[in-house]
């Protein structure tokens, strides 16, 4: 089974009428099939700054049908950062890599199956962007 994941907190949320919060940018690839999250995640980074210790990313509604816990332990990392207020651009960016260890609970809507997902040691890269353009 191949795996990927994209998962980001507040950069495409927005709110229904009823007050909930959603993503529409969540999902996790498996094998050939896209699978959107229905809920936002958590995305809690160190405090001491992004590659200082652990980012736990986690479900903000964890159920039987749908559950994010995972934990990204960074090596490195890639950094950018500009400052060009005075014409209205600035990007503060970095993009630690590292691994990530956990599980992801998703249910396919389309087809009614549960996949659960379980990352141990996997590669891959998180990344803190804020940015005026």
């Amino acid at each position: 089974t191949y795996t990927g994941i994209n998962l980001s907190d507040k950069v495409y949320d927005f709110y229904t009428k009823t007050g909930n919060r959603q993503s529409i940018e969540n999902a996790i690839w498996i094998d050939s099939r896209v699978v959107a999250f229905r809920y936002p995640v958590e995305i809690s980074m160190p405090e001491n700054g992004e590659i200082s210790g652990p980012w736990l990313i986690k479900s903000i509604k964890p159920n039987t049908e749908e559950s994010i816990d995972l934990q990204f332990i960074p090596i490195s990392a890639r950094e950018d950062h500009v400052d060009l207020s005075y014409i209205g651009l600035v990007s503060d960016f970095v993009q630690p890599y590292g691994y990530f260890n956990g599980t992801v609970t998703v249910t396919d809507e389309g087809e009614g199956t549960t996949y659960i997902v379980f990352f141990k040691d996997v590669f891959g890269v998180v990344e803190n962007h804020n940015a005026l353009w």
